[in-house]
């Protein structure tokens, strides 16, 4: 008995700490129209995976939200190109 009770506490333990190395939801939708520029702040991209199953461009907003982009909608790559010019206009004013 006492051994399948630490089994169980074993198992609990692992589930959990395969949980927390997930960091966010997945996108299982895309926004539907477009976000301006002035509101977005990062993005990253979502791989279509086991655990996520839509490949997704997640941005990040100034005020800390987020939505779901899909990767071949022009606005989206327009945004994507936004992002990454501010980034490297920022960072080229700080080497300066």
């Amino acid at each position: 008995m006492r051994k399948l009770v630490l089994c169980v506490c074993v198992l609990l333990l692992l589930i959990t700490l395969a949980e927390t190395r997930f960091k966010g939801a997945c996108c299982v939708t895309y926004q539907g129209h477009r976000i301006p520029h002035k509101f977005l702040k990062s993005y990253k991209v979502q791989e279509d995976t086991n655990r996520c199953n839509l490949r997704a461009i997640i941005f990040k907003m100034v005020n800390g939200k987020t939505f779901c982009g899909d990767p071949a909608k022009r606005w989206v790559i327009r945004s994507m190109v936004f992002v990454d010019s501010r980034k490297h206009h920022k960072a080229s004013r700080k080497s300066n």
